[in-house]
């Protein structure tokens, strides 16, 4: 069997990935959104490292899958899968799960409603036959299988993941629920992870849950050692933006290296900014920052960041993390990701070139 706990970040701060991996459980679950919110507008985690955080850290754990979860409401199922789509960092081998459950001012989605949900997740053009191979629907066993009520999920090939509570901190046998579409168990809420002080939600899944699938977690980008093309010293790809990397970009920009950017104006940033603003199109950048082009002042402010942002992850995601863009991407904050993409894009640079 395998096994996987299921998180976000508001009820879960600070959750220790690296831990649970650790201690077995390889196969995570993170909220993207939903939309049990006043309104049932559709919306996206973001607070404490949000959605894209937590996967981000919970593949860089080493976690063997990672699943995006989404917890319904409202009556425009279609609309909030085009958000979802919208917002989902997916890697092929990832696995999507419906949490159908009425919370806040959320309600429970009928069988024809899960169904426009999923077709329309299946029908986008880059990544719909991957989500088709890995998707589930979440709820209590009697909201599930009592009168067959989902014909339609589990004729179009929808797995089952069931809350059904024994409360102890063991991994259990898998349920006796007559239905070959029960892939998952959350068996418990009170779960323990080591060196997390609060109760977390744990599950098992059968050996065939991700049947078709690879494991999502890529192999770490890092090389730390050798030589770039131009015959400089390679960089760790380790999401620091360190002295080394600062030094490098300093010497593909060629302006003076001292491995530190200056304040309150930097050669550095200028030249950044003047390489950005001819090669990024004047459009995408009025609807990055409202005007279309970058103020060249050496000041690295929030513009500068989401249209290095919008570049990197335009040109790098695809080779890098395996992803296209998404908007999330373009938040004006240097995170993990921004600094990974950045370090790989300077070490493919030549020295001296002004671009990367």
């Amino acid at each position: 069997m395998l096994y996987g706990v299921d998180v976000d970040s508001v009820n879960k701060l600070n959750f220790p990935f690296a831990a649970a991996v650790k201690a077995g459980y390889r196969n995570n679950y993170i909220k993207l959104g939903g939309g049990n919110l006043q309104g049932n507008a559709p919306y996206l985690m973001t607070s404490n490292g949000g959605y894209h955080g937590y996967v981000e850290q919970n593949r860089q754990a080493g976690a063997d899958r990672t699943g995006h979860y989404w917890l319904s409401g409202g009556s425009d199922p279609a609309g909030h899968a085009r958000f979802v789509l919208s917002n989902l960092d997916w890697i092929d081998g990832d696995f999507f799960v419906i949490d159908n459950e009425k919370l806040n001012y959320g309600n429970t989605w009928t069988d024809s409603q899960v169904k426009e949900f999923f077709e329309t997740l299946w029908a986008d053009s880059s990544r719909g036959s991957s989500i088709q191979k890995n998707t589930f629907l979440y709820g209590s066993q009697i909201s599930l299988f009592g009168s067959d009520q989902f014909p339609s999920a589990w004729q179009a090939g929808v797995k089952a993941i069931i809350a059904l509570y024994n409360n102890q901190q063991v991994i259990p046998s898998a349920p006796s629920v007559p239905s070959a579409n029960i892939k998952g168990h959350q068996f418990t809420s009170l779960g323990q992870i080591p060196g997390y002080v609060k109760p977390v939600d744990l599950d098992v899944f059968s050996d065939d849950a991700f049947a078709g699938s690879v494991h999502s977690n890529p192999k770490p980008v890092n090389p730390s050692k050798g030589t770039n093309k131009d015959g400089s010293l390679t960089i760790a790809i380790d999401g620091i933006r360190g002295p080394s990397t600062i030094a490098r970009w300093q010497e593909v920009m060629n302006t003076p290296i001292d491995g530190k950017i200056s304040t309150p104006t930097s050669t550095l940033i200028k030249a950044d900014q003047t390489y950005l603003n001819s090669v990024v199109k004047s459009s995408d950048i009025q609807n990055l920052t409202g005007k279309s082009q970058l103020v060249v002042d050496g000041v690295e402010g929030i513009n500068t960041i989401k249209v290095r942002q919008f570049y990197l992850f335009n040109v790098f995601s695809p080779i890098v993390f395996k992803r296209v863009a998404y908007s999330g991407d373009f938040d004006g904050v240097l995170g993990t990701n921004t600094n990974k993409l950045h370090q790989y894009a300077l070490n493919a640079a030549i020295s001296h070139s002004k671009r990367y």
